[in-house]
């Protein structure tokens, strides 16, 4: 197993010791979804120190989750640019490769096309992973903790009863062919996307189902690089 670029050893360490000592009451509800309503690509990746990943669309729609909005068809979808870090991490093994790249945080807006143009969701958010495999075209961004802020009043898709701070998002995507990748980066990549967005029931509130959008769903991901760790820590002893 080839694992590179330490300073993400240290973040995965981090992420996971905060996915067991996370509490029940930091539990969230899924509350609305976006994507596109067409095949085409609305997720673009560019590689390099001052690129990243970029997400919009004006062909996109919003469906409520927990309230009574339905779905908007006619909405855009715009996030801010989320630039790469200098944390790059890449394993490979029997199942094959996978890489794993911190971006840093940004923000989104989502309004009605039709004027007066509302806004439907906006927001701010932290860190975040994006994480691929060399089988597969899907890949995958999840927040490092859950820092989603709602802005304003979070827009008129947000839910009465939800806190507006300690939400959280997930980003899941697929691309035309499997990811190109190497133990120092990762290549450009176009793609479509779903964002799923959470919040926090106030006390007494909400669908009381949990979700995990950020930690539990980085797991699967960090496991390799928990290994690392172990291995390190054994050569030292």
């Amino acid at each position: 197993m080839r694992v590179r670029n330490g300073p993400l050893i240290g973040i995965a360490a981090f992420v996971l010791a905060a996915l067991v000592t996370t509490p029940a009451s930091a539990q969230l509800d899924a509350i609305a979804v976006a994507g596109g309503n067409t095949n085409a690509h609305n997720v673009f990746y560019v590689t390099g120190m001052g690129n990243g990943l970029t997400i919009g669309t004006v062909d996109g729609f919003l469906k409520d989750k927990v309230g009574s909005n339905g779905t908007n068809s006619n909405a855009t979808i715009s996030f801010g640019s989320m630039f790469n870090t200098s944390n790059y991490a890449y394993t490979s093994n029997f199942a094959g490769s996978q890489f794993t790249q911190e971006l840093s945080g940004s923000s989104f807006t989502i309004t009605d096309n039709t004027s007066p143009n509302p806004v439907l969701l906006q927001g701010t958010f932290g860190n975040a992973l994006l994480m691929g495999s060399s089988t597969s075209n899907s890949g995958s961004v999840h927040l490092e903790l859950n820092s989603v802020t709602y802005t304003g009043t979070g827009g008129t898709f947000f839910p009465a009863g939800y806190e507006l701070t300690n939400g959280g998002l997930s980003i899941e995507f697929g691309t035309d062919s499997a990811f190109s990748f190497d133990s120092t980066h990762v290549n450009n990549f176009e793609g479509t996307d779903a964002v799923t967005f959470f919040a926090r029931a106030k006390p007494g509130q909400g669908d009381m189902t949990p979700e995990a959008p950020s930690l539990a769903l980085l797991l699967p991901g960090l496991i390799p690089l928990g290994i690392a760790i172990r291995r390190r820590r054994s050569a030292r002893a």
